[in-house]
């Protein structure tokens, strides 16, 4: 399984182009001949899980683009509403919302059919010089916006306690 890290962090561009490159993760800009993580997803109801890197994500999202603070309210709502089954949901990480890019477009994103489309643009927790990393699904890449009005989508995830 591979092992993503989970907690928020302060990431450099230089930490970035360092991760994408030692996860061989797909970025158009930035690791652009990268094949992208080999994933193994199930789907039940509006959950996939992914074996290869051991996170439950939602296979929608946020039907809304959001702002930062009402990106962490809708956190909390799923938590709070148990969404299937569980209430630990959280942003990911860079690491881990990268880990979905792919590096050939299939419905007009990088990422596996499987999930919504909607969500074009998604907030990760990690954040560079005070302004949090998003990934654009459309354009294959991610960035970080010094604009405190942008929107984006959520992808709620959650990571999966191995059974002893």
């Amino acid at each position: 399984m591979i092992k993503l890290r989970s907690e928020p962090k302060e990431l450099s561009e230089k930490e970035v182009i360092s991760m994408l490159e030692s996860h061989n993760m797909y970025d158009s800009t930035s690791n652009k001949n990268a094949k992208g993580i080999s994933h193994n997803y199930k789907k039940t109801n509006e959950i996939i899980f992914d074996e290869a890197t051991g996170l439950m994500w939602q296979q929608s999202g946020s039907d809304e683009d959001l702002m930062f603070k009402e990106a962490e309210d809708y956190i909390n709502d799923l938590n709070k509403a148990t969404y299937g089954g569980y209430n630990d949901w959280r942003l990911p990480t860079l690491e881990e919302a990268m880990s979905l890019m792919e590096p050939v477009k299939k419905n007009e994103r990088h990422f596996n059919p499987m999930f919504d489309d909607t969500q074009e643009w998604i907030w990760t927790c990690d954040t560079t010089k005070g302004f949090y990393w998003i990934i654009y699904f459309y354009g294959g890449t991610c960035r970080y916006y010094i604009d405190y009005n942008h929107h984006c989508y959520v992808r709620a995830v959650r990571n999966v306690q191995p059974s002893v």
